[in-house]
């Protein structure tokens, strides 16, 4: 994943909500530019703290199963320092965050050592 790829794939999205503590954003949600923000968006889940993202949901169940959720205002939110979090994050976040906004399945090894336990796979 280049930086290029990031920082474009980023600036296809734009920040929604954010759920904060003393006016410092722990979660940052994002959605595709050009979408009007209703409880049906689907959006993406950004945690800061525990440095994970979520794959797309409704904002509406992020409000009902999470803290509640604070629809950006342009005149309260500084949006540039929200978005200077999100690229801060490490690397591997970056990727994963890249691979959801690209809508790639994540990879998994389910079943792949087991083709290579012998006895398993010729007898079960």
């Amino acid at each position: 994943m280049s930086l290029n790829t990031f920082s474009y794939l980023l600036n296809q999205y734009k920040v929604v909500a954010v759920d904060d503590y003393d006016q410092i954003p722990y979660r940052i949600y994002i959605a595709p530019s050009g979408n009007q923000v209703t409880e049906l968006t689907k959006v993406i889940c950004i945690d800061l703290d525990h440095l994970v993202v979520f794959a797309p949901q409704m904002i509406g169940s992020y409000a009902k199963f999470m803290t509640p959720i604070r629809l950006i205002d342009p005149n309260h939110d500084n949006i540039e320092d929200i978005k200077k979090r999100i690229e801060e994050l490490p690397d591997l976040v970056k990727i994963d965050l890249v691979r959801i906004m690209e809508e790639k399945p994540e990879t998994t090894n389910d079943g792949f050592l087991s083709f290579y336990d012998l006895n398993e796979y010729l007898f079960h």
